[in-house]
């Protein structure tokens, strides 16, 4: 009754506003949208979760609630689900152990989406130093065996293969070993991908010590990638995940990586496989702006599916309570991915002061149904810092173009006369779908960074 009372007190500082009223209307809100197909085009952006996993789900422990968030987030608009599930230490000394990662595909293929396979971490018997790190000697031929096992098992509902989790951060995740280890081990991947899997995408690193040159000591954070990079990682990994970028005092982070992809001239996609917002709700639609928009990424994989304690710690940033019930951020997403998904950016703008506004329009051979140009937009506050309630402005969208669509990050309509929206814009995300583009001088990310330094 007392961890109850804590964990609901701490939602309020999010503005979750969880109770039954609520849950009534994101269940209602969520449910009235259609489950997408499986093989329908899913665009060149990827939407993703992280979290909908053990510890967090256990099969034949709490399948009830379990499956009908699945459900929820595909209605939503989730198509990919980032797991651990398939690291070998999970799957059991002799990698046969496939119940709960089995569970997982099942859920994702039924409801239309793919998974990002997390893979590495050997058994203590195998691993070097019995940490979560590379396998020791005289293991390469089993590690091949496993990673072929895990590849032809689930080849028909993988969106990516990560190998490792964080490695960069060598006190935590990659323990023992080095980034020649770590180089070593994508080769080794990448041929056996080569064989079973050649159209799916390896990737690299799922970095965070790296958004600061001076973490990881000497072999680790920058230095790690660096090495990677000198050892001709480019040539074997086909796209790198960072995690936690969308904060502006990231910027570094996503340039840094590019900046070594650059300097051999092959330029791969860049993926967040971890990114959260424990803020506002609504903090979920500006953490997707920017990091596939501003900072020009491929996928977004959202932490987290379900609040939980982690080593103690009450984080409640999930899209669904303790209880499986959904919460007012899934709302956020669902408008996340109306506004985004089969869009590329045209142009970021300012229309008045303090307001980042993302100017989209439909991806090259996409023949969408709805508003042929899409904004979002919001107010920041002073040194770009989230703005107060108080803070905010009256943006003319348009003086004479149609506005098919305004709605809020609740997926609420913003009423409109159809010729013009005058709309108030404060720390809370818009949504516009417009039929032609509004009068505003559209400036490149980079232009934008620029002006804001």
């Amino acid at each position: 009754e007392h961890l109850s009372s804590l964990y609901y007190d701490k939602l309020e500082d999010t503005n979750e506003d969880v109770n039954d009223k609520t849950i009534k209307e994101v269940t209602r809100k969520i449910m009235s949208r259609k489950l997408p197909q499986r093989d329908s085009s899913k665009g060149i952006h990827r939407f993703g979760v992280h979290g909908m996993e053990a510890p967090f789900i256990v099969t034949g422990k709490n399948d009830a609630q379990a499956e009908p968030a699945f459900e929820m987030l595909a209605r939503t608009g989730v198509d990919t689900l980032r797991t651990a599930e398939s690291c070998w230490h999970r799957l059991g000394d002799s990698y046969n152990n496939f119940k709960q990662m089995d569970y997982q595909a099942d859920m994702a293929i039924k409801y239309g989406m793919n998974l990002m396979l997390t893979v590495g971490y050997p058994p203590i018997s195998a691993a070097l130093g019995g940490g979560h790190t590379t396998f020791k000697t005289g293991y390469e031929l089993q590690f091949r065996d496993y990673i072929g096992t895990v590849l032809n098992r689930y080849k028909n509902v993988i969106q990516y293969i990560e190998y490792g989790n964080e490695v960069d951060a060598p006190d935590v995740w990659w323990t023992g070993a080095t980034a020649d280890m770590y180089f070593r081990d994508i080769c080794i991947i990448k041929e056996e991908m080569s064989k079973l899997t050649p159209d799916v995408p390896l990737v690299a690193f799922g970095a965070t010590y790296s958004r600061d040159a001076r973490k990881g000591g000497e072999s680790g954070g920058r230095r790690f990638i660096e090495r990677c990079f000198e050892l001709g990682i480019n040539n074997y990994a086909d796209a790198y995940s960072i995690h936690y970028t969308w904060g502006l005092a990231q910027r570094d982070f996503p340039a840094f990586i590019r900046r070594e992809m650059s300097e051999d001239g092959k330029i791969k996609p860049v993926i967040n496989s971890e990114e959260t917002g424990y803020g506002q709700p609504y903090d979920v639609i500006k953490l997707f702006a920017r990091d596939l928009f501003l900072y020009d990424m491929q996928a977004v994989y959202y932490y987290l599916g379900r609040d939980w304690f982690e080593e103690g710690n009450l984080i409640t940033c999930g899209l669904f309570d303790l209880n499986w019930r959904p919460k007012l951020r899934l709302l956020a997403y669902a408008a996340t991915v109306d506004a985004m998904e089969h869009r590329e950016l045209l142009g970021m703008a300012a229309p008045a002061s303090g307001i980042e506004a993302y100017v989209l329009g439909y991806e090259d051979g996409y023949k969408g149904s709805g508003a042929k140009y899409s904004i979002v937009m919001w107010r920041n506050g002073d040194a770009l810092q989230p703005a107060s309630e108080s803070q905010e402005s009256t943006i003319a969208v348009t003086e004479v173009a149609e506005v098919v669509s305004a709605y809020n990050w609740k997926l609420d309509k913003i009423e409109t006369n159809n010729k013009c929206l005058s709309v108030l814009v404060d720390n809370a995300p818009v949504m516009i779908g417009v039929s032609t583009l509004p009068d505003w001088k559209l400036i490149s990310p980079s232009e934008w960074l620029t002006s804001i330094q």
